[in-house]
């Protein structure tokens, strides 16, 4: 198994990837994560992409935020379907369940070897500005390329 520390990118047996981030931010601010992969690496067939977040500001009052689900993809198509296991916003008080993940894809700008990208876009939608952690886990049936977050 190949560990990039540098990219938080860890490749699985065969054409699994798996990426992993944990990192800072701001609540209050816009982020977004662009990760590339290969849609049509099982030949434009279904593929399946886990996708886990979470922000936690607070050690009470639901300070904190989750987005958990499975995106069913096909090759090159920009449309998928989630699966949602869980989705918290955070408490409704003081703005905090202010702030969601928009997720879109891409059929081109990947690069080579991962012609596709996916977009996962926080948006504050005028949250509280508080420093706060975060987990991003990405599983995906096929390869993920270097991520890039702005």
């Amino acid at each position: 198994m190949a560990i990039d520390i540098a990219e938080g990118k860890i490749i699985g047996k065969n054409t699994c990837s798996r990426l992993l981030i944990a990192g800072t931010m701001n609540p209050s601010q816009d982020l977004l994560w662009t990760v590339p992969y290969n849609g049509l690496y099982n030949g434009g067939n279904g593929c399946v992409m886990q996708v886990r977040w979470m922000m936690n500001h607070w050690n009470a009052s639901n300070w904190f935020k989750v987005n958990d689900g499975y995106y069913c993809i096909l090759g090159t198509n920009t449309t998928y379907q989630r699966y949602g296991l869980r989705e918290v916003a955070g408490q409704s008080g003081s703005g905090w369940s202010n702030g969601h993940l928009d997720i879109t894809l891409s059929a081109t700008g990947g690069g080579t070897g991962h012609a596709q990208r996916m977009f996962i876009q926080y948006d504050a939608d005028g949250a509280p500005a508080y420093g706060s952690s975060y987990i991003l886990d990405i599983i995906y049936t096929g390869a993920l390329g270097p991520v890039t977050i702005s």
